[in-house]
């Protein structure tokens, strides 16, 4: 019975320390939010940040793996359901869309910080740990959702799709980031029936950019 509460008592420890890190991080960045903050935030001290996770990198790696790895794995399953049941052209461009950004924008409802993280430590703080964590996590993601889109625009060459899905990325940033805008404009609060309407607009305007006929600076 000790052994178990005291195994108990270190799982909680180590959700508080994640829960901190998490927030500081998504809030102040990677290399300004110091051990110091996270365990004032967390309520612990910092042997106990030492003996969970030994250093900030490995924090920051933590925190990602908690939150992302679930959120990835639901975003490729999605993606290997719509192939495995699509015909030789591939899965719907708007399938493909809903896919990739549905399971971030469901997350954010009940995981306020992380979709903040991801977008800060990508496009913000572009090099060093949050950079490195990103890689690591994200790797497989673009590559499969990147191969998806461009066999579902094959008419849009190369140099100019790949400018096209860096637009479409950064409209879903904006979303992500500047939640508060929609609510500013609306005048209320984001309610389920909001985010359902975020995720079809974003589709629908993400769709329309990518399969756009080509400009004419190719001909």
């Amino acid at each position: 019975m000790i052994e178990t509460n005291t195994q108990s008592s270190q799982i909680r420890t180590k959700d508080r320390i994640l829960d901190a890190a998490e927030k500081l991080f998504a809030m102040n960045g990677f290399e300004a939010t110091s051990l110091r903050q996270i365990t004032t935030e967390a309520g612990v001290n910092l042997a106990a940040v030492n003996y969970h996770f030994q250093s900030k990198e490995a924090l920051l790696g933590a925190v990602f793996s908690r939150r992302v790895i679930p959120l990835n794995r639901q975003r490729l399953a999605c993606l290997d359901a719509l192939e495995a049941a699509a015909g030789p052209e591939g899965p719907a461009l708007e399938s493909i869309l809903d896919a990739l950004f549905r399971p971030v924008i469901e997350a954010a409802k009940q995981v306020h910080f992380i979709p903040k993280l991801i977008m800060r430590v990508q496009y913000i703080e572009s090099t060093g740990a949050g950079h490195d964590a990103f890689e690591e996590h994200f790797r497989e993601v673009i590559q499969r959702f990147v191969s998806a889109l461009r066999k579902a625009v094959p008419h849009i060459p190369q140099q100019e799709f790949l400018w096209r899905v860096q637009f479409v990325i950064g409209s879903f940033v904006h979303v992500m980031t500047v939640s508060q805008v929609s609510e500013m404009i609306s005048g209320s609060r984001a309610t389920h029936e909001s985010h359902e309407l975020a995720i079809k607009l974003l589709v629908q305007f993400a769709a329309a950019g990518l399969r756009a006929a080509p400009t004419e600076l190719h001909s």
